[in-house]
């Protein structure tokens, strides 16, 4: 069942986005379809043939970018960022590591154009000023908030209703993982709660820049704080600190006089971390409701080394330290089919959540280099466009260089899927294009 609503959802997605940019005008239509397949469609609605994979997302893009070569490029004039070379270089990167692997087909190259660079491109083409989101900004907010009330409810009730209509189940998350607190982890439409809460955080800036827009309605200034308890009831602290960071970078941008005790502090607390790490791991840990690490042990390499799903992402290097060691220039390619394995790894450990290990294992140091270049050149964008202060697509920019940026660094703790990766990917074309684009003539 789930394969064929992947269909569906291609199909439906393709074929609504070019009736919505029909109907309601290119520019208009495109943003609507792009927030109705990333906040309504379930990201578990996907369908593999061969080696290529289409979902909603996929379909949209298509559209949206079919018909942006259909518009009148008068007075269009196309200027190259930063971001567009480190994303053919990450591209690049996997093509090498796929032909050095004797791996490289044309449905290998069709799957990483649908999830590297589709979701950029609609970012690029997006939004040019903030003026152009009036009429889309009434269903983005109702989107936001049903998805919002969909989260809460699942997480009271237990129950996901829209993955039990639609038949799809979770192992892992049936079990003691997907609950924590007296709590169902709200994991929406996405496929793990951490992927929900990644995916609000990087909502967020366009709720928070929305509401505060001059005749804004009443309600729209409660849509942050019911984002924000969304991501709570997700109860990941991945998701708790993204949308903090995202709080923080908004009234960072927003407020110059306090940029530099914000600052301090953000460089204090990034200390202690480093100095203290151990222990603020295990204080993580207890914040989730872990057992203390000493109370469960794992074997890794036939030693018995403590264990909590905390320390889990840094075991994984002790797991995989033969591959690491082998992994050279170029990785074991995308199917990473000759990496070597411990025969007696524990079944925990066979799914790496942890992208920049998972990313350097298939593509070597040549991949792992351009995607940090990548997540370096988007977070410069962004801050750029911020930084400019000329309308209120900079208070957008301020609040998604904070969400594109902690995400960056979370993925280090979890597999980045195409749950939020699609939205973190359009975010960095967004800013590529915000950061090139003329100054906004919108008075402040």
């Amino acid at each position: 069942m789930v394969e064929a609503l992947g269909w569906l959802a291609f199909l439906v997605g393709f074929g609504g986005a070019l009736a919505l940019m029909a109907d309601r005008g290119y520019r208009d239509g495109m943003k609507l379809a792009w927030f109705v397949v990333t906040l309504a469609v379930p990201g578990w609605f996907v369908v593999t043939f061969r080696s290529v994979s289409v979902d909603g997302i996929t379909g949209v893009a298509l559209a949206i970018l079919l018909a942006t070569l259909y518009q009148p490029l008068t007075g269009f004039r196309p200027r190259w960022a930063i971001a567009d070379v480190c994303l053919g270089l990450v591209f690049l990167a996997t093509v090498v590591s796929d032909a050095a692997n004797r791996m490289l087909i044309p449905g290998f190259l069709v799957e990483q154009v649908r999830v590297w660079v589709l979701p950029y491109l609609v970012g690029r083409v997006f939004l040019s000023s903030w003026d152009e989101m009036g009429r889309t900004l009434p269903v983005l907010m109702g989107l936001v908030a049903g998805l919002c009330v969909f989260g809460i409810v699942e997480a009271l009730i237990r129950t996901n209703v829209l993955a039990m209509a639609t038949g799809k189940t979770w192992e892992l998350l049936e079990k003691a993982e997907g609950f924590r607190w007296g709590l169902k982890r709200a994991q929406g439409i996405a496929n793990h709660p951490i992927y929900f809460g990644l995916l609000l955080s990087l909502t967020l800036p366009w709720v928070l820049t929305a509401y505060r827009q001059p005749g804004s309605p009443r309600w729209w200034a409660y849509v942050p704080a019911l984002l924000a308890a969304a991501a709570f009831v997700t109860v990941s602290r991945s998701a708790h600190l993204a949308v903090a960071v995202v709080f923080a970078a908004d009234f960072f941008f927003r407020k110059p006089h306090y940029r530099g005790p914000l600052l301090a502090a953000g460089l204090v607390a990034g200390l202690t971390f480093v100095v203290f790490r151990q222990e603020a791991l295990d204080l993580l840990g207890s914040y989730a409701g872990e057992a203390s690490p000493d109370m469960e042990q794992v074997r890794i390499n036939g030693q018995l080394v403590p264990y909590s799903g905390t320390r889990h992402r840094d075991l994984l290097m002790d797991v995989y330290g033969d591959a690491i060691d082998g992994a050279g220039w170029v990785g074991y390619g995308t199917l990473v089919s000759d990496m070597p394995k411990d025969a007696y790894m524990d079944p925990r450990f066979a799914s790496i959540d942890h992208e920049y290990l998972l990313h350097y294992l298939k593509y070597g140091y040549l991949g792992l280099a351009t995607l940090f270049l990548f997540s370096a050149a988007g977070t410069y964008h962004l801050a750029w466009a911020a930084l400019r202060r000329d309308g209120p697509v900079s208070d957008l920019a301020g609040g998604l260089c904070g969400a594109f940026a902690v995400v960056a660094v979370l993925i280090r703790g979890v597999a980045f899927s195409n749950d939020f990766r699609a939205m973190w990917l359009f975010v960095a074309g967004l800013g590529a294009s915000l950061a090139v684009r003329p100054r906004e003539t919108t008075p402040r």
